[in-house]
């Protein structure tokens, strides 16, 4: 059985919560990416795979900024 130092356990919780954390802000951003491309869709139908592709590659915040 290895043992772990208290510096070591402290650098793994770290890098968990650090991982979490940026998981969360990416499941976010995806979900924002995807409530813009179903609000495109519901005002003008189906949005061209061109369209979504762009939308996609944006940021999320640059998208939800956007003006109509």
């Amino acid at each position: 059985m290895q043992y772990v130092t208290s510096i070591e356990r402290f650098g793994i919780e770290q890098g968990m919560q650090q991982g979490m954390q940026q998981g969360m802000q990416q499941g976010m951003q995806q979900g924002q990416t995807e409530l813009v491309l179903r609000l495109l869709e519901q005002r003008f139908g189906p949005v061209p795979a061109h369209l979504v592709k762009q939308v996609r590659a944006t940021p999320a915040s640059r998208c939800l900024n956007c003006r109509m």
